[in-house]
């Protein structure tokens, strides 16, 4: 039996801001194509400098993803926040959940981010939270 996880983590964006834009097209449409072959699902949010995303999959299919992840240049310094095994998918319909930037997250994300591996549980569940709740809107 194949495990299921849901993995949350933050980064930094090094995308120059001119470029930005049609980086962050290449990255969801990349997503749209590759995740479902893998049965990987998600949500991104961009907020500022930062990246946050939420994928769920099985065990193998995220840590395969995350080794990709790990090795794009476009963003730097990423902090794994959780993983955790997942019965239930919460973003089940999408192969990845984009909205663009949002201003809301961006203190949020930073506020994770800033605290690195001693980061308040609670900031890490508001922002699991809100990832699921815009894609869910």
């Amino acid at each position: 039996m194949t495990r299921e996880c849901s993995l949350l983590y933050v980064s930094r964006v090094t995308i120059d801001p001119v470029r930005r834009d049609a980086e962050f097209a290449a990255i969801i449409a990349h997503a749209h194509a590759y995740n479902p072959t893998v049965g990987i699902t998600g949500g991104l949010v961009r907020a500022k400098n930062w990246f946050a995303q939420l994928l769920e999959g099985s065990t193998d299919a995220v840590d395969t993803l995350m080794q990709s992840i790990a090795r794009d240049t476009r963003h730097a310094d990423i902090t794994i926040l959780r993983v955790r095994p997942q019965n239930t998918r919460r973003l089940g319909g999408w192969s990845m959940a984009y909205a663009g930037e949002w201003h809301y997250t961006a203190q949020n994300i930073a506020d994770v981010f800033g605290h690195g591996l001693n980061v308040d549980e609670q900031k890490i569940d508001r922002l699991d939270r809100m990832i699921v709740d815009f894609a869910s809107a």
